[in-house]
């Protein structure tokens, strides 16, 4: 199902093709490369956070692999990587 913003929703991926953790913050995401976006959920209880979306016009590409940055005091930041 697609909503208003033109993307799916939540939990439904379309090709997952890398996960990351952050244990300090009990975070889990994965990129939802087809769905040009990250999807991120609480590591205990499963619950979703928030999604990172990646504009097509942007001409950046799919996601394909995520990873938090070291050394950001718990903040969530992230490495992209697309194609």
């Amino acid at each position: 199902m697609i909503v208003e913003d033109g993307f799916p929703l939540p939990n439904e991926w379309n090709i997952v093709h890398s996960i990351a953790l952050n244990e300090e913050s009990q975070i889990i995401c994965g990129a939802d490369r087809e769905n040009f976006r990250i999807q991120c959920f609480d590591l205990n209880s499963g619950k979703f956070l928030r999604q990172i979306r990646v504009e097509k016009d942007l001409n950046i590409g799919a996601i394909y692999a995520i990873e938090f940055a070291p050394n950001t005091n718990g903040s969530d930041w992230f490495r992209i990587r697309s194609k």
